[in-house]
């Protein structure tokens, strides 16, 4: 956050932040950032949208309850597994991921448990 801030304390007026990490989005649009590109977007896209969304109509407990369940997603699926997890919750969430391209691996049957179980846990009573 610390880089993000900067970036948008040295930015001309007009000039626009998008940050690319689900796990700072709440926290970067109440710094000023205009947006952001992520990779939970691909798979979870109703929860990225969701929490710009009530940021924007000032619903800060919804943004914050959004954000919490966009967290785990970042450090449970995006971090440890990068593209091949990202791919992996494509999949499980009824998109087109496919195998990842060499040198990269798809997941193990135990780390796609792990990307499952968090799609499951993110997406536990929300209507999105």
């Amino acid at each position: 956050m610390a880089f993000v801030k900067a970036i948008l304390g040295k930015g001309a007026p007009g000039f626009r932040v998008l940050v690319g990490a689900g796990a700072i989005l709440l926290q970067a649009l109440r710094a000023g950032a205009a947006g952001a590109v992520l990779g939970q977007a691909c798979f979870a896209p109703a929860l990225c949208v969701g929490v710009y969304e009530a940021f924007c109509r000032g619903q800060a407990k919804t943004a914050r309850e959004l954000q919490q369940r966009l967290l785990p997603l970042a450090q449970k699926i995006s971090l440890p597994f990068g593209v091949s997890g990202i791919k992996a919750a494509l999949d499980l969430s009824g998109y087109h991921g496919g195998i990842p391209r060499s040198p990269l691996l798809p997941l193990g049957a135990e780390s796609h448990r792990v990307v499952s179980a968090a799609l499951r846990e993110a997406r536990a009573g929300l209507e999105l």
